[in-house]
């Protein structure tokens, strides 16, 4: 089915966004879901997922700021985890009915940022639950915070510095995308050509203004997650087994009680890419 393209506006930004409906929906429906990418990423990374949950739900993607065919703006406000969650949080009030929402890698900071700016119990009553894909919950120690600072200004200085194309093989090389080597050729070419469409100096803000170390504390990005569970809204922490780093912070969740967790065997951070039926169970399993 071919997605079907909008527009909102957030604080005089132009957000655009894509939905894919089945035209004649049989039996009850599931609650829609809002999908929100990653890095270098776009709403067009979910069609091939998103496709695969039509028959259960609808589906909404975003572009973020400076992604996609959202606005590009020169000053540095609107790419804020602050603004891009408010803009998460005008376009939950878009959406009929009450959505899933998940976030993947950079999205789900954007999520979590939502969830901080409206608060549990507000988000709770928008949303029927939330899903976190390969998502980072901010630094624990003020020494992870200078790590995490130093390591998004030497991203900004590539970005700025080099060739995109010479970014993102840069970028592609990350041990965190190791897995998606063994992707079928087809898949890695779109998804090379989904990061080369975007602008080297809106990325560069993106991580500036929301990158890891622009993030609330662990403290408090897990305790809003609490919260939100204790208030009845079903959330989900997922990642794939081949993304080491990610498990470890799966199994750090689980230990400690925060939110339940899936880790999927077959992937690696990109789960919804590598193993779409994991990823489309996972979101089902929540409302």
């Amino acid at each position: 089915m071919q997605p079907t393209t909008d527009c909102f506006d957030s604080d005089g930004v132009r957000y655009r966004y894509v939905y894919m409906k089945e035209e004649s929906p049989r039996g009850r429906r599931r609650a829609p879901v809002i999908l929100v990418h990653g890095f270098a990423q776009s709403a067009s990374s979910w069609f091939d997922v998103g496709a695969r949950m039509l028959d259960e739900r609808d589906v909404y993607a975003l572009d973020l700021v400076g992604h996609g065919g959202s606005a590009v703006p020169a000053s540095a406000a609107p790419y804020s985890l602050r603004a891009m969650g408010e803009a998460l949080l005008d376009f939950i009030e878009l959406v009929p009915g009450r959505p899933v929402v998940v976030g993947y890698s950079m999205g789900g900071r954007v999520a979590l940022a939502a969830l901080l700016e409206a608060g549990p119990a507000a988000f709770a009553k928008k949303t029927r639950g939330l899903l976190l894909e390969s998502a980072g919950f901010g630094p624990k120690t003020e020494g992870e915070r200078e790590i995490a600072t130093q390591r998004d200004a030497a991203t900004v200085r590539r970005l700025r510095e080099t060739s995109l194309a010479d970014f993102m093989e840069y970028w592609e090389n990350l041990p965190l995308f190791e897995s998606q080597r063994a992707l079928p050729k087809r898949k890695r070419a779109m998804v090379r050509a989904g990061r080369l469409a975007n602008d080297p100096e809106a990325l560069a803000r993106c991580v500036e203004c929301a990158g890891q170390h622009r993030m609330p504390s662990f403290h408090e990005t897990t305790q809003a997650l609490r919260d939100l569970g204790m208030r009845g809204c079903p959330t989900l922490y997922l990642t794939g087994a081949k993304d080491a780093k990610y498990s470890r912070v799966a199994n750090d969740l689980h230990a400690a009680g925060v939110v339940p967790t899936r880790v999927a065997p077959k992937a690696g951070h990109n789960v919804h890419l590598e193993d779409p039926a994991a990823f489309a169970a996972c979101v089902h399993s929540i409302a």
